[in-house]
């Protein structure tokens, strides 16, 4: 039986990503997990929700996340803080807006379906607010 929930740790889909990042805890893996959502005209759910899982971790890296610190507690935060800078964030935002888009989207068709749809665009716009945060925006040399 499947994982599913609102949050974006809450999935099989997050699962397996979140199992995939320990193993290779890199600022280029989160690049190359951002990315997939746009190499398609058509956005997978399965890429959508790794996407959200990306960007939630590296809210959580930068100290801004509702999730547990448990779910990343092998990999060395400040090693990869030190790595983020501001196309990585915004990046995190594209890739949170085109997941937002009705159009093309199996994800947001799946979410639309559901009676959570509200509840599920309340978490994903909370994410987006919490990319440029001040605890994790990056500094003005990363401009």
């Amino acid at each position: 039986m499947g994982a599913w929930g609102i949050g974006n740790f809450e999935n099989d889909s997050a699962g397996d990503w979140l199992y995939e990042f320990e193993e290779n805890p890199t600022k280029d893996f989160l690049k190359k997990t951002l990315e997939a959502v746009f190499k398609e005209e058509y956005l997978d759910s399965d890429i959508a929700s790794e996407a959200l899982s990306a960007i939630e971790a590296i809210t959580l890296i930068m100290g801004n996340s509702k999730e547990d610190e448990e779910e990343l507690e092998s990999i060395d935060f400040d090693v990869l803080k030190n790595q983020f800078n501001r196309p990585l964030y915004d990046k995190s935002i594209n890739c949170i807006n085109r997941i937002l888009e009705k159009s093309n989207n199996e994800l947001y068709e799946l979410w639309e379906e559901s009676e959570s749809f509200e509840d599920w665009k309340h978490v994903v716009l909370d994410l987006k607010q919490r990319v440029y945060s001040p605890a994790s925006a990056p500094d003005s040399s990363d401009l």
